[in-house]
């Protein structure tokens, strides 16, 4: 009897058992994903100081902005007519209370449709209008 795997022939084994170097193996990989597995404080330091660095909205809204210039977005305004082009970065800011980012693809073609993630928080502070 063969089993087939990869468009190559091997021979059926007749024990649905494990062998000793497959075990082997399959306790080898999980050596090295557990090795090689993250200490969740990791991602959660940086997190946890950029909410320190900034304690509204205000303050997250002007530093994403400033991360964005760096990585070579560039600013839109809504008041004017957008000329967006195939592998730009843009964003827009809105009250400095609201931010949206997005690259447009290189080989972007009208008609294509978009991906899109979003997020959105929100904030335990009262805007005051006077």
């Amino acid at each position: 009897m063969t089993r087939h795997v990869d468009s190559r022939v091997l021979p059926t084994r007749s024990s649905p058992w494990p062998t000793v170097g497959e075990t082997r193996q399959a306790q080898a990989v999980q050596e090295a994903a557990r090795r090689s597995k993250p200490d969740p404080a990791t991602f959660a330091q940086p997190f946890c100081d950029f909410l320190s660095q900034n304690p509204t909205v205000y303050h997250a809204v002007a530093t994403l902005a400033r991360d964005l210039e760096s990585a070579g977005f560039k600013k839109l305004s809504e008041r004017d007519s957008w000329k967006i082009e195939k592998g730009g970065k843009y964003y827009v800011e809105r009250n400095g209370s609201c931010l949206t980012a997005w690259e447009v693809g290189s080989e972007y073609e009208p008609g294509n449709g978009v991906a899109m993630i979003a997020g959105h928080v929100d904030v335990g502070l009262i805007d005051a209008v006077v």
